[in-house]
C-alpha cells in the first residue's frame, strides 16, 4: 500500500526523502491564514446531541456542574489533545489534481510499509525512555458536524483519536496521519516544528512531478 506526500517546494520533498520528517502541532494548522488547508477545529470534538436528548450537564474539573439546552452544537477538548503538544504528519492515499492546487506541485509516492518502518525504529530507539508519547498512524475518519454521528461516537469518546477526526469538508484529502504528543513548554510554546531525522529514505519513495508524469 502506498501513501502521497505532497509539499508546495522541490527542496522540501528533497529533504524528506533525506529523512527529515517534518511534524507540526494540531495549533499550527488551525491558524493557518489565507490558506485552504486551515482547519479552525483541529483537535477539538464538534459534535450535535442526537434529537431526543433536549438537555446536557457538563461536570467541571473543580466539580461544578452546568446544564444547557441542546439546541446548538458544542465543541471540547482536553489536555491530551492541546493543540501545541499534539504533533502530527500528515498524508493522502489519493494522486490527484486536486491535491496537487490544494497542498503543492511536489509529491511522492511512499511504501507505507517500509516508512512506518522507519518511523516506529527511530522513535523506539529515541525516545522509550523520555517524554514523548508516539500514538500511532491512523486514517482520518470525516463526520457531519450539523448533525448526530454514530459513526464518529467511538472517536469522540476517545481523547487520543481527536487528532484523527476531521469535518466531512475535508473528505476530498483522504487522509493518513501520524501522531506523537510531546509537551514544549519547557522549551519555547512558541514552537510549532518537530523534525524527526529518521534516516535516507530514497529506496522506498518515488518522485511524482504530477499525476500523469512520474520522476525516477
Amino acid at each position: 500500500m502506498f501513501i502521497y506526500k505532497y509539499f508546495t517546494q522541490e527542496g522540501n520533498r528533497d529533504n524528506f526523502i533525506s529523512g527529515n520528517i517534518y511534524f507540526k502541532n494540531l495549533e499550527y494548522f488551525s491558524k493557518l491564514e489565507n490558506d485552504q488547508r486551515a482547519d479552525i477545529q483541529e483537535g477539538l470534538i464538534s459534535d450535535k446531541p442526537k434529537p431526543e436528548i433536549t438537555e446536557i450537564t457538563i461536570q467541571m474539573p473543580d466539580g461544578q456542574t452546568y446544564t444547557c439546552p441542546t439546541n446548538t452544537k458544542f465543541e471540547a477538548t482536553n489536555n491530551y489533545a492541546n493543540r501545541k503538544n499534539s504533533w502530527i504528519c500528515c498524508f493522502s492515499y489519493d494522486c490527484k489534481e486536486e491535491l496537487f492546487r490544494k497542498f503543492g506541485n511536489y509529491c511522492l509516492k511512499i511504501n507505507k510499509q517500509l516508512f512506518l518502518e522507519c518511523i516506529n525504529t527511530f522513535f523506539d530507539s529515541h525516545f522509550k525512555q523520555k517524554d514523548v508519547n508516539f500514538v500511532r498512524g491512523k486514517d482520518v475518519i470525516y463526520y457531519d458536524e450539523q448533525s448526530s454521528n454514530s459513526n464518529y461516537d467511538a472517536y469522540r469518546k476517545v481523547h487520543t483519536n481527536l487528532c484523527f477526526a476531521k469535518t466531512k469538508k475535508y473528505e476530498d484529502e483522504n487522509e493518513y496521519r501520524l501522531n506523537f504528543y510531546y509537551d514544549i513548554s519547557h522549551i519555547d510554546e512558541k514552537q510549532s516544528l518537530i523534525i524527526v531525522p529518521i534516516g535516507n529514505i530514497s529506496d522506498i519513495v518515488e518522485k511524482i512531478i504530477t499525476v500523469n508524469k512520474n520522476a525516477t
